[in-house]
């Protein structure tokens, strides 16, 4: 295996070269820190009921697991993201 196909399978150092990919990554965190906020305000003008309330907590906290599932492999590298997939089928 010569260096440019290890670096395209197993290498993150370029993950963050293209600016879509910084975008992208930066949307997540910027979602995952607003989500919380937005959810507080709605609360405290008793827009949305309790149980909607805790609805949404439980939604967020399963998107904080999913989210980072989703896209670690992504940013490492072909091979850990064809792994992701694997599993995912195979838990399917």
């Amino acid at each position: 295996m010569n260096e440019q196909s290890r670096q395209r399978l197993f290498g993150a150092t370029h993950a963050f070269d293209s600016g879509v990919v910084r975008v992208f990554a930066i949307s997540i965190v910027g979602i995952f820190v607003v989500t919380p906020i937005v959810i507080g305000f709605l609360r405290s003008r008793g827009t949305i009921p309790d149980n909607q309330y805790a609805e949404l907590w439980k939604r967020y906290k399963s998107w904080l697991v999913l989210g980072p599932m989703m896209t670690v492999p992504v940013l490492l590298g072909a091979f850990w993201t064809i792994m992701a997939v694997g599993i995912l089928s195979i838990l399917c």
